[in-house]
């Protein structure tokens, strides 16, 4: 790599470029831009350079062949982990609980790279550790990153109650509405232990080794608590500890608990009663009285709502479930939804037909569209049409006495935050696949990947409370372009940083982190971003 000065008729240009040769000639190809030599930009490129060569002047720079980039490294996603890791004060909680311990390596350090991987690039451990030094100078060894795991399972509760606490000061919001849902997550493996079992996977699959996750997260979709269970837990069993950890651990004394259809039972409403919480709780128009279900069906009666999800109506009574209030809802999207997912059902009984698939003797997922007392299989034509009359349609269980109709329907909607937040563990931190069989080490990652949640979330807040949206996805990309090249000369090392996209500037704005300038000495560079 060389640099070079382009004239140009506005100016002159320093260039970083390289040779290479194609069909036996040198052809020249340009690298990146270092921007106009005017006065001001001569001056500070002169600088730079003396440093490199102390013999050069600016002027006299058109070839510097012995001029190689070393390696390509991030920078940005160190500072922005850095500056998040200060807002939750994780240096001090880290020391308050390792003080009995005789830690030999960096524990910090080694658990700012795992969240720093699951927010650029989310890999295995042993991948991580053999592309450690992407994102960190720190020396990291591969078993201290499982050690870290070991730690972190240790201290669950306490970290949990740590970022709750620390986040009530970051965003002054009060917890009086937490959403609580579960989800499965599956692994590639048939292993079995008191963690691991097999079950039906949110993902409609059958016998898969798994384990349940449970979490609640509050209105701004920030997480109050997780917990993971054995595979095959109903998730209406799971609600329990949820409310557990809200009434002891965070000492919550009033809240409203809105959850899907899976969490409805007596004993669930019973236990959120007893601990002075209200709910709002989906409930199944299938298993109304019929009575209820002839009066759905009537036009009249209805009042109607129009927010974000469009228009709503729906009709509210009170007395009707275990003496509390039974809201009936109907939605054209959800009507949609409905309609979408049941022919996506019945042209899956369809294959299973067609296969004669041994799961096509099961009630459950496509299974339900299928006629399990004929030899041959058929698709159940008059279940179809049954379920068809329900298109749109949904009920809600409350006790709350609190909210209108329309603030209870409009809460029940913002359930799709805890699926987010699902997806955002499952798909972008990469959860699985887990290459961990333990017990220890499966609740250790599971730590590990909320507590990059709670991080990533947090980002997403700042923004917005300066009107920036970015989707997860955008966040990653800006985080890694902040990237710089190691470039020796001789016997000296430089940092050559890339030019920071508007994106990515707004991260390092927003979060008041000042990039680096873009050329200087390596050492100077690390110790820069070490101190940010």
């Amino acid at each position: 790599m060389f640099l070079k000065i382009v004239k140009r008729n506005c100016g002159d240009y320093l260039n970083l470029a390289e040779n290479y040769r194609v069909n036996g000639k040198v052809v020249q190809k340009h690298i990146a831009s270092l921007g106009k030599v005017d006065k001001k930009r001569k001056a500070e490129i002169s600088r730079l350079v003396c440093k490199l060569n102390k013999i050069f002047e600016l002027d006299e720079i058109n070839d510097l062949s012995d001029l190689k980039e070393e390696s390509r490294k991030n920078y940005g996603v160190n500072l922005v982990i850095n500056e998040l890791f200060k807002m939750y004060e994780m240096e001090g909680f880290f020391k308050s609980i390792l003080k009995n311990k005789k830690i030999r390596y960096d524990f910090l350090e080694t658990i700012k790279l795992m969240v720093m991987n699951r927010f650029v690039d989310p890999k295995s451990k042993l991948n991580l550790f053999e592309n450690k030094n992407y994102y960190t100078n720190h020396e990291i060894d591969l078993n201290n990153l499982y050690r870290s795991l070991d730690i972190l399972e240790e201290n669950k509760d306490e970290l949990e109650k740590h970022l709750f606490n620390m986040r009530k000061s970051l965003f002054n919001h009060k917890v009086d509405v937490v959403f609580y849902d579960v989800t499965t997550l599956a692994f590639e493996s048939q292993t079995i232990n008191k963690l691991l079992n097999l079950g039906y996977s949110k993902d409609k699959k059958f016998n898969e080794s798994q384990i349940v996750l449970g979490m609640s997260i509050d209105k701004e979709g920030l997480p109050v608590s997780f917990n993971i269970f054995e595979g095959n837990k109903y998730e209406g069993h799971t609600l329990e500890k949820a409310i557990e950890d809200m009434k002891i651990k965070y000492s919550i004394d009033k809240v409203v608990i809105v959850a899907d259809r899976g969490m409805l039972s007596e004993n669930n409403l019973k236990l959120i009663e007893e601990s002075g919480y209200e709910y709002i709780v989906g409930r199944s128009i299938k298993k109304i009285t019929q009575d209820t279900k002839e009066e759905m069906f009537e036009e009249s009666g209805y009042e109607k709502i129009v927010n974000e999800n469009g228009e709503i109506k729906y009709k509210a009574k009170e007395t009707i479930y275990k003496g509390n209030k039974l809201i009936i809802a109907y939605s054209k999207e959800r009507a949609k939804k409905d309609k979408k997912d049941r022919e996506r059902l019945i042209e899956k009984a369809k294959k299973m037909i067609k296969n004669n698939s041994l799961k096509a003797t099961t009630k459950r997922g496509a299974g339900k569209y299928l006629k399990s007392e004929v030899e041959v299989k058929e698709l159940d034509l008059e279940k179809i049409k049954e379920d068809e009359i329900y298109d749109g349609y949904y009920g809600l269980i409350t006790n709350t006495t609190n909210l209108s109709p329309k603030e209870i329907i409009e809460q029940y909607h913002e359930l799709w935050k805890v699926e987010e937040s699902f997806r955002t563990i499952k798909s972008f931190l990469e959860t699985r696949p887990m290459y961990h069989s333990s017990e220890e080490r499966i609740s250790g990652h599971m730590v590990m990947c909320y507590l990059s949640h709670v991080m990533l979330k947090t980002l997403e807040l700042k923004l917005k409370q300066k009107n920036i949206n970015y989707s997860h996805e955008k966040i990653r990309d800006a985080l890694k372009s902040l990237e710089y090249s190691e470039i020796k000369y001789g016997d000296e090392k430089f940092a050559l940083r890339a030019k920071t996209e508007d994106m990515a500037k707004k991260i390092l704005d927003v979060l008041e982190i000042k990039e680096p300038s873009s050329f200087m000495p390596l050492k100077t560079f690390n110790k820069k971003i070490e101190k940010a």
